[in-house]
């Protein structure tokens, strides 16, 4: 016997124990297990609620269902991520969440801004462009940065080798007329900050004379909000070689714009410098002094410096650094840190009998000479700079700076032949105009 004939067999004796009962005219079978109680219910309900006319009882559905029940109750969305990081935080495993959200975030981005191939190869490629004219146009300052001074937009900017960029020289040697003898009440008036005077000098070290650098100086300074100060002191130390030949100069100024001294890198000592690279002061030994009509270079003699800033004045403080002078980092620090703010009624009481100072028309020879700077007066201007502080630092034929630090005349008729005749730009000169 087949199995599909066993089944037949079975189904038919299913019915034959099978009882039918008239239900609203139709004929319903009913299980043969049902007792005569249970029958009269299914009649009772069939004449209440006709199920094949859809007529059911209220929550029929619902009671089926078991919808109190909160397992079926529906999920809410987060109920999968949830269940996903608790089987992961079970199992100790690892796991990056919202990685397809990412990828899909990315990928509207690019189809919103609509990136192509062609775009992201011109932005490389000017890029690479700016890179290169970078390093063809500013190979002497391979080292980039500026080394600041703490709580002013001054300082130093590191440069490697010679100097072979144009360099702007003003007319510094224009005849004019006598230097005027004025008050110190009236340079205060003039200054643009208070007169700051050094109350401690190395030993042997006398004041010969205060020098103001006016707006009447043609053509400089341009890089100064308002005029110039410097003290000159010069070594009298009896029976000392060095008396008519060495000086210490403070000079004291307010920056206009960003003002950095141009210096070798190996020749840069910042001093006390802080979290940000700042500097409370900068010792720089050495000077520039000319090779040719266009190039510099940086020598190691005798020539020393120090850069620092007080409420925002900066302070360059330079002489010979030399046992036979006595000037050394220390000495040039105890200086810089004498410096207050002048009182005149203090200079009687301090026995100063130097009460004036010479208004200067020209530019005047001394121990910044041939310092170079690099300015950026106006943020409208292309780029930065560089200007020629004084006159230029000659060389002899054994490659040594000439005269040393006091140069007198040799050095203001050298001038001349080792600056370059490059105008500065002409914002530059209205603004000096203007002020």
């Amino acid at each position: 016997m087949s199995m599909s004939e066993f089944e037949e067999q079975a189904e038919n004796r299913e019915c034959r124990d099978a009882v039918s009962f008239s239900f609203g005219g139709r004929r319903v079978t009913l299980p043969p297990d049902f007792s005569e109680e249970e029958v009269a219910f299914a009649q009772e309900l069939d004449t209440l609620f006709s199920l094949p006319e859809e007529e059911i009882p209220p929550y029929f559905v619902h009671t089926l269902l078991e919808s109190e029940d909160p397992r079926f109750a529906p999920v809410d969305p987060g109920f999968e991520q949830r269940i996903r990081a608790r089987v992961f935080q079970r199992l100790k495993l690892q796991r990056r969440l919202f990685v397809l959200e990412e990828r899909r975030l990315w990928r509207e981005l690019m189809h919103g801004v609509g990136l192509s191939r062609r775009l992201l190869l011109a932005g490389v490629s000017l890029l690479l462009f700016m890179l290169l004219t970078m390093l063809i146009t500013a190979s002497s300052f391979a080292s980039g940065l500026v080394i600041l001074l703490q709580g002013v937009q001054s300082g130093v900017y590191p440069v490697h080798g010679p100097l072979t960029r144009p360099v702007v020289s003003s007319p510094l040697n224009t005849p004019g007329g006598p230097n005027d003898q004025v008050s110190l009440l009236a340079v205060q008036r003039e200054l643009h900050f208070p007169i700051y005077w050094p109350t401690e000098i190395p030993d042997h070290y006398v004041l010969r004379n205060i020098y103001l650098y006016s707006d009447h100086v043609r053509g400089w300074p341009v890089w100064t909000d308002g005029p110039m100060l410097e003290f000159r002191y010069s070594l009298m130390a009896p029976g000392s070689p060095w008396h008519e030949a060495s000086e210490l100069a403070i000079r004291e100024f307010k920056p206009y714009g960003q003002v950095y001294q141009v210096v070798e890198a190996d020749a840069i000592h910042p001093l006390q410098v802080d979290d940000q690279g700042r500097a409370a002061a900068i010792y720089v030994e050495g000077q520039w002094v000319t090779i040719n009509t266009y190039a510099r270079r940086w020598i190691y003699n005798s020539h020393c410096e120090l850069l620092t800033q007080r409420n925002g004045v900066v302070f360059w403080i330079a002489g010979q650094c030399v046992p036979q002078t006595g000037l050394n980092v220390e000495t040039l620090l105890s200086v810089a840190d004498s410096l207050q703010e002048l009182q005149l009624q203090h200079l009687v009481h301090a026995g100063v009998s130097l009460v004036s100072a010479t208004e200067l028309n020209r530019y005047l020879p001394g121990p910044f000479d041939g310092v170079i700077l690099s300015l950026s007066l106006d943020s409208s201007l292309d780029s930065p700079y560089l200007r020629l502080v004084g006159p230029d630092q000659p060389t002899d034929d054994l490659g040594q700076a000439k005269g040393g630090v006091s140069h007198g005349s040799q050095a203001q008729s050298s001038q001349g032949s080792h600056t370059t005749a490059t105008a500065p730009p002409a914002q530059t000169k209205q603004q000096h105009s203007a002020k």
